[in-house]
């Protein structure tokens, strides 16, 4: 499936001719729509005179002229014929995407006299927000956002990155961490060696994470994470496991079983996912990626339980960001940084 975003149709493109030619050679264009959407494309068109653009004026059903309007209104939409049989008339952008006939009329309309025409996308006002296009066997698309993860190449990509990584740490590390750490708890803290837990994944489906138990018996059932390192709820070796991250090691088996990917959202209790959709209405797109052991909004300092809705905004935001611009280097990037998080703890850290 090939993508396309709005943003790779430059106007330095559909224009490339008033780019050559310089101001010797200038099209003449009319605008068609409403008053105030076509004095937003004269500031656009105002702002990039060197695309060549001179406009004649307006046609529309507002009649009216506002205070000091440099736009001249010559008309009404329905005039549009007698303006196009003009000489010097090259170009008409209608400022306004309508969802009626006008604009399989104003097509046939501009092909017959030989005209440009452009057709402003303000879609983004039906969605609430910027739109992407895309196209898979000459069917098109309108998306509410690019994912580069929906290219299975990609995600051919991601899931090698995944187990190249994930197999040493499994087969060399995790032994050696978890021996110790049995160990700690031994003398600190006896119990079972590993902690589950129910977490919401892919598509918010469930699915069991596994980690080291970093707190004393008696506290798994206690849903709340541990506010500071001298929580009492965390034995002393736990509290450096959790404040190194190196709890989290053994997700690494969760990476190779395919239900986490190193990098990703970070996987959340059902009873948070919803605490943090009341809070950002979004929340739940970030379950369009698998969920990761780091992400960025780990590395960007969004760790453990965002307190504040400030926090839980600047969270969620950083995981739907990842989700529209993931790539392979973002990836690496993201281990590197974790990687050194981990040696060096950052003050936040629990």
């Amino acid at each position: 499936m090939e993508l396309h975003s709005p943003s790779e149709n430059k106007p330095e493109l559909i224009f490339a001719p008033a780019l050559r030619f310089g101001s010797s050679w200038r099209q003449k264009v009319l605008l068609v729509g409403p008053k105030a959407k076509a004095v937003l494309v004269h500031h656009w068109l105002e702002r990039n005179q060197y695309l060549g653009l001179d406009i004649i004026g307006l046609l529309s059903e507002q009649k009216e002229d506002m205070a000091d309007d440099p736009l001249p209104t010559l008309g009404r939409p329905c005039d549009l014929p007698s303006f196009l049989g003009q000489p010097g008339t090259m170009m008409v952008i209608v400022v306004e995407f309508s969802q009626n006939s006008d604009l399989l009329h104003y097509t046939v309309l501009c092909e017959e006299h030989g005209v440009r025409l452009l057709v402003v996308a303000d879609l983004d006002r039906f969605f609430g927000q910027p739109l992407m296009v895309f196209e898979d066997g000459g069917v098109f698309f309108l998306g509410l956002r690019d994912e580069p993860l929906q290219d299975p190449v990609n995600r051919f990509l991601k899931r090698g990155l995944d187990i190249c990584v994930s197999l040493p740490v499994v087969v060399f590390v995790l032994p050696v961490l978890a021996f110790c750490t049995w160990i700690g708890q031994k003398l600190q803290s006896p119990g079972p060696l590993f902690y589950r837990q129910f977490r919401e994944g892919l598509y918010n489906h469930p699915f069991t994470i596994v980690k080291l138990r970093t707190m004393h018996m008696g506290n798994s059932n206690n849903l709340s994470l541990p506010k500071s390192k001298d929580d009492p709820r965390l034995y002393p070796m736990g509290s450096f496991l959790r404040k190194s991250s190196l709890d989290e090691m053994v997700q690494f088996l969760n990476v190779l079983l395919g239900n986490m990917s190193i990098v990703g959202p970070r996987p959340h209790l059902p009873a948070y996912n919803d605490q943090y959709r009341r809070i950002y209405q979004r929340a739940y797109v970030r379950a369009l990626v698998k969920p990761g052991i780091t992400g960025l909004a780990q590395v960007r300092g969004f760790r453990g339980t965002a307190g504040t809705d400030d926090e839980v905004v600047g969270r969620m935001a950083s995981d739907i960001e990842y989700l529209e611009n993931w790539s392979l280097g973002l990836d690496c990037w993201i281990i590197l940084r974790t990687a050194l998080m981990v040696v060096a703890p950052p003050k936040t850290a629990v």
